[in-house]
Protein backbone atom coordinates (compact mmCIF):
# COMPACT_ATOMS: atom_id res chain seq x y z
CA UNK A 1 0.00 0.00 0.00
CA UNK A 2 1.33 3.41 -0.70
CA UNK A 3 -0.11 6.17 1.42
CA UNK A 4 0.02 9.56 -1.53
CA UNK A 5 -1.70 13.04 -1.42
CA UNK A 6 -5.13 13.68 -3.16
CA UNK A 7 -2.85 14.88 -6.22
CA UNK A 8 -0.63 11.74 -6.55
CA UNK A 9 -3.77 9.70 -6.00
CA UNK A 10 -5.56 11.51 -8.74
CA UNK A 11 -3.07 10.21 -11.06
CA UNK A 12 -2.41 6.99 -9.81
CA UNK A 13 -6.03 6.60 -10.86
CA UNK A 14 -6.82 8.56 -13.75
CA UNK A 15 -9.21 10.96 -12.31
CA UNK A 16 -9.59 14.83 -11.19
CA UNK A 17 -8.56 16.09 -7.68
CA UNK A 18 -11.94 17.12 -7.13
CA UNK A 19 -13.44 13.38 -7.76
CA UNK A 20 -10.75 11.96 -4.96
CA UNK A 21 -11.93 14.88 -2.77
CA UNK A 22 -15.42 14.01 -3.35
CA UNK A 23 -14.82 10.37 -3.38
CA UNK A 24 -13.37 10.68 -0.07
CA UNK A 25 -16.54 12.80 2.05
CA UNK A 26 -18.52 9.83 0.42
CA UNK A 27 -16.23 7.21 2.37
CA UNK A 28 -15.58 5.64 -0.58
CA UNK A 29 -11.48 6.21 -0.64
CA UNK A 30 -10.44 5.94 2.59
CA UNK A 31 -8.32 8.58 3.51
CA UNK A 32 -6.53 10.02 6.94
CA UNK A 33 -5.13 14.14 7.54
CA UNK A 34 -1.39 13.93 9.03
CA UNK A 35 0.04 16.80 10.84
CA UNK A 36 -0.14 19.34 8.47
CA UNK A 37 -3.84 19.14 7.86
CA UNK A 38 -2.95 17.56 4.32
CA UNK A 39 -4.97 14.34 3.42
CA UNK A 40 -3.17 10.91 2.43
CA UNK A 41 -4.80 8.24 0.64
CA UNK A 42 -3.75 4.53 1.11
CA UNK A 43 -3.90 3.25 -2.11
CA UNK A 44 -2.97 -0.31 -3.45
CA UNK A 45 0.24 -0.75 -5.10
CA UNK A 46 -1.34 -2.42 -8.02
CA UNK A 47 -3.06 0.99 -9.00
CA UNK A 48 -2.59 1.58 -12.50
CA UNK A 49 -2.65 5.12 -14.03
CA UNK A 50 -6.54 5.59 -15.91
CA UNK A 51 -7.52 2.54 -14.05
CA UNK A 52 -10.64 3.44 -11.68
CA UNK A 53 -10.80 2.21 -8.36
CA UNK A 54 -13.42 0.79 -6.39
CA UNK A 55 -13.83 -0.13 -2.94
CA UNK A 56 -14.37 -3.41 -2.36
CA UNK A 57 -14.26 -5.89 0.76
CA UNK A 58 -10.50 -6.16 1.23
CA UNK A 59 -9.82 -2.23 0.40
CA UNK A 60 -9.46 -0.85 -3.13
CA UNK A 61 -9.73 -3.07 -5.85
CA UNK A 62 -9.48 -2.45 -9.74
CA UNK A 63 -13.45 -1.51 -10.81
CA UNK A 64 -14.86 -4.40 -13.93
CA UNK A 65 -14.97 -2.73 -16.77
CA UNK A 66 -19.31 -2.83 -18.39
CA UNK A 67 -19.41 -4.46 -21.41
CA UNK A 68 -20.26 -1.39 -22.98
CA UNK A 69 -17.39 -0.04 -21.80
CA UNK A 70 -15.28 -3.00 -23.82
CA UNK A 71 -16.94 -2.18 -27.18
CA UNK A 72 -16.01 1.03 -26.76
CA UNK A 73 -12.15 0.37 -26.24
CA UNK A 74 -12.39 -1.98 -29.64
CA UNK A 75 -13.59 0.42 -31.11
CA UNK A 76 -10.87 3.10 -30.10
CA UNK A 77 -8.47 0.24 -30.79
CA UNK A 78 -9.87 0.87 -34.44
CA UNK A 79 -9.46 4.49 -34.49
CA UNK A 80 -6.22 4.57 -33.80
CA UNK A 81 -5.30 1.84 -36.04
CA UNK A 82 -6.71 3.83 -38.10
CA UNK A 83 -4.90 6.75 -37.04
CA UNK A 84 -1.27 4.46 -37.01
CA UNK A 85 -1.66 3.73 -40.53
CA UNK A 86 -3.11 7.68 -41.36
CA UNK A 87 0.53 8.66 -39.75
CA UNK A 88 2.67 6.13 -41.19
CA UNK A 89 1.47 7.16 -44.59
CA UNK A 90 1.70 10.80 -44.17
CA UNK A 91 5.44 9.80 -42.72
CA UNK A 92 6.33 8.02 -46.13
CA UNK A 93 4.73 11.27 -47.58
CA UNK A 94 7.03 13.59 -46.05
CA UNK A 95 10.19 10.94 -46.60
CA UNK A 96 9.28 11.50 -50.55
CA UNK A 97 8.65 15.51 -50.57
CA UNK A 98 12.02 15.92 -48.20
CA UNK A 99 14.09 13.15 -51.16
CA UNK A 100 12.22 15.56 -53.65
CA UNK A 101 13.49 18.60 -52.38
CA UNK A 102 17.24 17.18 -51.83
CA UNK A 103 16.96 16.10 -55.76
CA UNK A 104 15.79 19.94 -55.89
CA UNK A 105 18.34 21.67 -54.32
CA UNK A 106 21.10 19.78 -55.75
CA UNK A 107 19.83 20.56 -59.19
CA UNK A 108 19.54 24.53 -58.11
CA UNK A 109 23.21 24.31 -56.97
CA UNK A 110 24.62 22.55 -60.25
CA UNK A 111 22.14 24.97 -62.24
CA UNK A 112 23.68 27.97 -59.97
CA UNK A 113 27.49 27.12 -61.12
CA UNK A 114 26.36 26.36 -64.65
CA UNK A 115 25.03 30.14 -64.39
CA UNK A 116 27.88 31.21 -62.64
CA UNK A 117 30.43 30.14 -65.17
CA UNK A 118 28.32 31.15 -68.30
CA UNK A 119 28.38 34.92 -66.63
CA UNK A 120 31.98 34.33 -66.19
CA UNK A 121 32.52 33.41 -69.49
CA UNK A 122 30.06 36.58 -70.87
CA UNK A 123 32.31 38.79 -69.13
CA UNK A 124 35.57 37.73 -71.27
CA UNK A 125 33.91 38.20 -74.01
CA UNK A 126 32.55 41.14 -73.55
CA UNK A 127 36.26 42.21 -72.85
CA UNK A 128 37.38 41.02 -75.68
CA UNK A 129 34.71 42.47 -77.88
CA UNK A 130 35.49 45.73 -75.92
CA UNK A 131 39.31 45.27 -76.91
CA UNK A 132 38.17 44.38 -79.99
CA UNK A 133 36.49 47.67 -80.51
CA UNK A 134 39.51 49.31 -79.25
CA UNK A 135 41.70 48.16 -81.88
CA UNK A 136 39.02 48.61 -84.42
CA UNK A 137 39.06 52.21 -83.50
CA UNK A 138 42.55 52.80 -83.59
CA UNK A 139 42.73 51.39 -86.72
CA UNK A 140 40.14 53.59 -88.46
CA UNK A 141 42.29 56.74 -86.53
CA UNK A 142 44.73 55.46 -88.82
CA UNK A 143 43.27 55.25 -91.75
CA UNK A 144 41.39 58.43 -91.48
CA UNK A 145 44.99 60.01 -90.72
CA UNK A 146 46.00 58.04 -93.98
CA UNK A 147 43.21 59.43 -95.93
CA UNK A 148 44.00 63.15 -94.86
CA UNK A 149 47.62 62.83 -96.11
CA UNK A 150 46.83 60.89 -99.07
CA UNK A 151 44.11 64.11 -99.77
CA UNK A 152 46.73 66.79 -99.45
CA UNK A 153 48.41 67.98 -103.02
CA UNK A 154 51.59 66.00 -103.56
CA UNK A 155 54.13 69.72 -103.17
CA UNK A 156 52.34 70.44 -99.28
CA UNK A 157 53.32 66.29 -98.58
CA UNK A 158 57.29 67.36 -100.13
CA UNK A 159 56.92 70.76 -97.64
CA UNK A 160 56.82 68.86 -94.36
CA UNK A 161 56.41 72.46 -92.47
CA UNK A 162 53.76 72.93 -94.23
Amino acid sequence: MARLGIMEAAVRLGVSTDTIRRRVRKGELPAIRDNHGQWRLDLPDDAAPGVPMQLGESGLVPATLPPAHAATQDAYAGVADALRAQVADLQARLDRAEAREVKARALAEQQGRELTAAVARAAIAEGEARGAREAAAIEVRVVRELLAEARRPAWRRLLWWT
